[in-house]
């Protein structure tokens, strides 16, 4: 790639616009990496329950955990693993102020989130699936 192209894909990824030059789409993979390697854009968790006291946030992940324990084995999908949450629980308490949210995931397909949700609702009727990007 000569200094004017790898100039254009730094300037693109940046999302700037100079000297006339201007792209559309995604910056390329970085080097040594592949298109197919990415993470998806968008993830899905299965909401289980979501209040403003944190005590009962602790009470609901335990439930959602001895859930996960119980049916792991009989449940397809898992969630998406990561790199940067290695050996983290399945289920975990999101912040987002002024609730915390009970979450199972993340999944890669809204069917994937939807047939967790179907296993999940008999303990928690509440469950929903939600989207999130990345």
């Amino acid at each position: 790639m000569d200094v004017c192209s790898r100039l254009a894909a730094v300037l693109c990824g940046s999302g700037l616009l100079v000297l006339g030059l201007s792209c559309s789409g995604s910056a390329p993979p970085p080097r040594g990496a592949s298109a197919t390697d990415a993470t998806p854009s968008r993830v899905y968790h299965v909401q289980l329950d979501m209040t403003t006291d944190k005590t009962n946030a602790n009470q609901i992940l335990t439930e959602a955990l001895k859930w996960w324990n119980r049916h792991e084995a009989s449940l397809q999908p898992e969630p998406i693993p990561s790199p940067r949450r290695a050996g983290e629980a399945p289920a975990r308490i999101s912040w987002k102020a002024p609730r915390y949210r009970v979450r199972v995931g993340p999944f890669a397909s809204q069917s994937q989130a939807q047939t967790v949700l179907e296993a999940v609702r008999s303990s928690f009727p509440e469950a929903f699936v939600v989207p999130e990007r990345r």
